[in-house]
């Protein structure tokens, strides 16, 4: 016989399973009015393989001088998409993505960050893992202008002398002055004193790399 008090049981248990797919097709439904991560609006940052990295700014509406600087990624044919920086900008405080370098196999990307507030620099190259839009390492430094990321998942950067971030740890391999830049596979090549040198960048590293340098 079904008691009275069954028959509630039963009904709530109903009721609760037939919500669960209407929950369901209304976060599908918000996900299907997002736009495919190829027709997605931005400023495409570097070549990610089946990835986008995209720069988007964002300008306040009630001030001009002012906005929201973001960086998303996104897999092609996929509506979804990771915001990996997100940086309110004005005129005291401003941020620079001066570059981006692509690790093909680890499908990481290093990204070289400048913030200016007030009279003060500070800059960084952070990495992220593009599969799940997290950020993986970071090393400091000031005005940093260019990183090379090898397949492995090293990157190097130039800031004033030639640092690379690997596995191993942050290192110095260049004196300043160097030129000519060139990545091959897992080697950075450049010009010091007029003699070709390399270095060979390791496996991808993690966690934060060295302190924050006081750029004066």
């Amino acid at each position: 016989m079904t008691t009275s008090r069954t028959r509630r049981a039963l009904a709530t248990t109903a009721l609760a399973l037939a919500l669960l797919p209407l929950g369901a097709s209304a976060a599908d439904a918000k996900t299907s009015k997002a736009p495919l991560c190829e027709n997605r609006a931005g400023t495409d940052l570097v070549a990610a393989g089946a990835y986008r990295v995209l720069r988007t700014f964002a300008p306040s509406k009630s001030d001009p001088d002012a906005g929201t600087l973001r960086v998303t990624t996104c897999r092609l044919g996929s509506r979804s998409a990771n915001v990996i920086v997100k940086h309110a900008s004005s005129l005291d405080s401003f941020m620079r993505i001066n570059d981006a370098a692509f690790s093909s196999a680890k499908n990481k990307v290093a990204l070289a960050i400048t913030v200016e507030s007030g009279s003060a620099l500070s800059g960084r190259v952070a990495q992220f893992d593009l599969k799940t839009g997290k950020e993986t390492a970071k090393a400091y430094g000031c005005d940093i202008r260019e990183v090379w990321a090898g397949k492995s998942g090293g990157f190097a950067f130039e800031d004033g002398v030639v640092k690379i971030a690997d596995a191993a740890g942050l290192r110095t391999a260049g004196a300043m002055g160097a030129t000519d830049f060139a990545l091959g596979g897992d080697t950075l090549y450049w010009t010091e004193v007029d003699a070709t040198t390399s270095e060979k960048l390791g496996a991808a590293p993690t966690g934060t790399l060295g302190e924050i340098v006081d750029c004066g």
